[in-house]
Order: structure tokens, then C-alpha cells, then sequence
């Protein structure tokens, strides 16, 4: 059995050496920043390996008196904090032999880099997507469908105007209005989690938002966090006018412009969904994939509740 592996409680944990082993890491999840994991999952815990070689964050919850581990609402993926892409099978190994110790069901969405290195058998597939920024702008854009460059047109003809904000709070109501019923089984609570953790992003300096206006209307904003050389669409909405004006189509063009020629990918922020997915293709992005984790190992009574 691998030693130098020790569960910490969240009291217990190096936020700073944290942060910084997720700021080298082979994924950077803006999700996985200490403040954010504070905001969204206040009591989260971890495995750490050696001196913060290998980290994964511990997201558990309790029902009823039993332990279960989920990837929590708002947070994309949970997996490991490596600076080295090469992590041992056996540390691999010992970290889920400890996570199968504490919890009894396991639900989670594992990041590409993670996926990579989990055993094959353990998981369903996934996929999300990604644009890689390091060509030059005009480069890029080529590869954008007849829609999406007739949709920006439409935009620039249409003389919207973005500025960059620090609202979150306009931009997670108009967010959930544009939801609508869709959003009915998540609380008030999840919502005043999400806006504290992009205040402190923004705080942090890894993010910022865009709004984009009609004349003085506000009718499509987009959040994005920086974390690495990863840039993510977090959250965004748009209004039945930004919709026909192709206002965020304008917004993600315009990301994309300013981080070209560098060593940047750009998040569309994970989407299984066919619909969703296609909107991303039409920039150029291209299909990562990653895995959906699911162990029980609840009493039988209880296993008819989580099937």
C-alpha cells in the first residue's frame, strides 16, 4: 500500500500550496481554486499525496447517516491536482482504495486529464469541447460555420456594443430568468453559492465578465474564468433580442480574438448535450472526452433510490 497519502480536513488543508499545485496542474479547473470549492461546497475535504504532489478534493455529503461523494452543482469536474502527467497506478490505486473507504455511492464527472488515468472499465464516457487559441485570430475564425460568421456579421452590423463588468448579480438573475422552469429543482441557496464563488473570482483576478448591449439595452452577458492556460465560458445568458442578433456568438468572438496566438484553449464548459455541442462547433472546437463515475455500494433498500 502506497504511504504519504493523508486525508486532510478542510481546517487542515495548505489553501496556498493548494492553489498552487492547481495553477501547474495538467488540468486547470477554475472550479478546483480553493475559494470557489469554499463557496460552492463549504465543509470539502481532501486527499493529499507526499508534500501536495497529488491532490484530489473530497466533496462529500451525508443523507440519512451514510457518506455518499457527488460532483457538486455548478462545479464542472472533480479529479486529480498533478503537476506530473505521469501519476503511479498504484497512487491512482490507494486514492480511490481511501474514497471507497469514506463513502458509500459515488456520482462523478472526472476531468479529461483524470479520465485519462482512471481505469478503463470504471466509467461511462463523456464528451465536451474545446478550442485551441495558439493560431492567429483571422486563422481561427476561418473555421467558424456560415452561421456563426453570419451571426457575428449580424451582430457588427447591427452595432452591439460589449464592455467588460463586474455585475454578478445582474448576470446570475437575468441567467436564471432566461432558465426558467429548467432551473426549478436547484434553490436560492445554489444560487448565492454561485454568485459568492464568481465575486471571489473575480476578486482573484481569474475571471471577468462581458456584457453585451443594444444601444442601452443589456441583452446577452457571458462569465468567464481564466485558470492556466485554460479560459472557460462558466455561465451566460441572452434575451430574446440578443438571441436574434447573434449577441453572444458576439461575445465568444470576441474572447477568442483577444487571447489568439497564445498558449490558450478556450472551454466551451462541458456539454454532453447534442445541441449544445453543435453551437460550440461552429467555432472549430473539437470533442474531449471525459468520465462519468458511478460506484454503489449502498444497502439494497437504499440502491432503489440511487439506480
Amino acid at each position: 500500500m502506497i504511504s504519504n497519502l493523508v486525508f486532510l480536513k478542510n481546517n487542515e488543508i495548505d489553501k496556498v500550496k493548494w492553489d498552487s499545485v492547481l495553477s501547474k496542474a495538467q488540468f486547470s479547473n477554475y472550479a478546483l481554486k480553493s475559494y470557489f470549492l469554499d463557496a460552492i461546497s463549504p465543509d470539502w475535504s481532501a486527499l493529499v499525496y507526499k508534500d501536495y504532489e497529488v491532490v484530489f478534493p473530497l466533496t462529500v455529503r451525508s443523507k440519512f447517516g451514510i457518506k455518499y461523494l457527488i460532483t457538486p452543482i455548478f462545479i464542472p469536474f472533480l479529479g486529480f491536482l498533478s503537476v506530473d502527467k505521469n501519476i503511479q497506478e498504484a497512487v491512482v490505486d490507494h486514492f480511490f482504495f481511501e474514497i471507497y473507504k469514506q463513502v458509500k455511492y459515488l456520482n462523478l464527472f472526472l476531468d479529461p486529464f483524470t479520465s485519462s488515468v482512471v481505469k478503463k472499465s470504471e466509467y461511462a464516457q463523456r464528451k465536451c469541447q474545446v478550442l485551441k487559441l495558439d493560431n492567429a485570430y483571422e486563422l481561427i475564425c476561418k473555421n467558424y460555420s456560415v452561421n456563426h460568421k453570419r451571426s457575428i456579421v449580424k451582430a457588427k452590423k447591427s452595432e452591439l456594443v460589449t464592455n467588460t463588468s463586474n455585475d454578478v448579480n445582474t448576470l446570475i438573475q437575468l441567467f436564471r430568468d432566461s432558465k426558467g422552469g429548467s432551473l426549478k429543482e436547484l434553490k436560492a441557496s445554489n444560487f448565492e453559492s454561485l454568485t459568492f464563488a464568481l465575486q471571489e473570482t473575480l476578486k482573484n483576478n481569474d475571471g471577468f465578465i462581458v456584457e453585451c448591449k443594444n444601444e442601452k439595452e443589456l441583452i446577452s452577458s457571458a462569465f468567464f474564468a481564466v485558470c492556466g492556460s485554460r479560459i472557460t465560458y462558466v455561465k451566460g445568458f441572452s434575451n430574446e433580442v440578443g438571441r436574434k442578433l447573434g449577441a453572444m456568438h458576439f461575445i465568444i468572438d470576441q474572447v477568442v480574438k483577444q487571447y489568439s496566438e497564445a498558449d490558450f484553449v478556450f472551454d466551451f464548459g462541458g456539454s454532453n448535450n447534442e445541441q449544445v455541442a453543435k453551437f460550440n462547433y461552429g467555432f472549430g472546437a473539437k470533442d474531449v472526452f471525459y468520465c462519468h463515475l458511478k460506484q454503489n455500494y449502498l444497502p439494497k433498500l437504499l440502491k432503489l433510490f440511487k439506480s
